[in-house]
């Protein structure tokens, strides 16, 4: 069975500006996503995520498609 990595800058792309929850800051905005070869390209309006849902690349995902 193939596995993909999850990328959340495709799936949350044209979504700036909708509310979001996280479950390190709870509900926030969706500011902007950068291109995805940056290292935190997603960027909610306390903070930025990597495009798995990362907060730190060590950490675990704490952003989740809905």
């Amino acid at each position: 069975m193939e596995t993909k990595d999850l990328n959340l800058c495709e799936l949350l792309k044209g979504h700036e500006g909708e509310t979001f929850f996280s479950l390190l800051i709870g509900e926030c905005v969706l500011s902007e996503i950068t291109t995805p070869t940056d290292t935190y390209p997603i960027k909610l309006e306390h903070s930025d995520y990597s495009s798995d849902g990362r907060f730190e690349s060590t950490g675990v995902p704490v952003v989740y498609p809905s």
